[in-house]
């Protein structure tokens, strides 16, 4: 199972970087789905973490356990964990349909976490690849 990364994001503080598994991007195809405002909200709060860091409000990002964290906005979550100081990661993202926290998507945060750490963390791959850049 082919695992990279590729960076969406470069701040002043955090590079922003999704995973792409088997060439599928889980979060692209979130942002596909989402209106044009909706998209927008999303990317501007993506890059407001790169230049500022993590938003301090809980509506917006918050810690759902197991050290994942989420990007919030309305009932879209993107899932995305810390890696080194200055580089957040994401794994997916989707359209949540309760108020509580979805213990099959923080599974599924926490799995494609550790075939992440497996894939870079044994290895020097060079296959990260900048969006355009």
């Amino acid at each position: 199972m082919a695992l990279t990364r590729e960076k969406i994001a470069e701040g002043k503080k955090i590079s922003v970087w999704e995973i792409v598994k088997n060439q599928t991007s889980e979060f692209r195809e979130l942002v596909s789905k989402l209106s044009t405002k909706e998209k927008n909200v999303l990317l501007a709060k993506i890059t407001t973490i790169a230049d500022h860091g993590p938003l301090r409000n809980e509506e917006k990002f918050r810690h759902e356990g197991e050290g994942i964290y989420a990007i919030k906005q309305n009932q879209i979550r993107v899932y995305c964990f810390f890696e080194q100081d200055r580089m957040i990661v994401l794994t997916h993202g989707f359209i949540k349909k309760s108020k509580k926290v979805d213990p099959k998507q923080l599974s599924k945060a926490i799995r494609i976490r550790e075939e992440y750490y497996v894939q870079y963390r044994t290895t020097s791959n060079g296959s990260d690849r900048q969006i355009g850049g």
